[in-house]
């Protein structure tokens, strides 16, 4: 092209880097910002996550299913809420965890049963081997899924929580 100035050249070229420098910009600002956020939910499900298994964790001392199981149940949706949105990838895990809770709560509402209506065929039901088992497969339902969180590098600093 004859008769363009070079300082066209010069300007398209550097128009044309300052547009690649805001591309680039806005690419490593929407992927930090993704970061974070995901880290932010990383860390509201380990944290529900961890006041769950302080639920459990009480039910051993023989409290059963007593007033704090409103936490447990805030705790659980808590959990699932985050999963939902940003862990698909632990969608089974969940689940399980989900199910054991609700036969945990079946169980401990029978035997309360059990035990006021027959106290001797409550005390023969050999109630505590189930319960123990039950919470047994709580503790492994956790730590499968933070153990899956921390291999994926999204458990963002919920060993020190631990």
């Amino acid at each position: 092209m004859a008769g363009v100035s070079p300082f066209i050249y010069y300007a398209l070229g550097l128009i044309s880097g300052l547009l690649l420098a805001a591309a680039v910009s806005a690419a490593i600002t929407w992927h930090l910002r993704r970061h974070a956020l995901r880290r932010a939910h990383t860390l509201m499900l380990a944290r529900a996550l961890m006041r769950y298994a302080a639920w459990v964790a009480a039910q051993r001392g023989g409290a059963g299913l007593g007033p704090q199981r409103e936490l447990a149940d805030h705790a659980l949706l808590d959990a699932s809420r985050a999963q939902g949105r940003w862990f698909p990838q632990l969608r089974g895990e969940l689940s399980g965890l989900l199910e054991t809770d609700r036969q945990l709560e079946r169980f401990v509402h029978r035997q309360r049963q059990l035990q006021m209506s027959d106290p001797e065929a409550w005390l023969e039901s050999n109630h505590e081997k189930r319960f123990t088992d039950l919470l047994r497969q709580q503790d492994e339902g956790l730590e499968r899924i933070l153990e899956r969180l921390e291999r994926s590098g999204d458990r963002a600093g919920a060993t020190s929580m631990a």
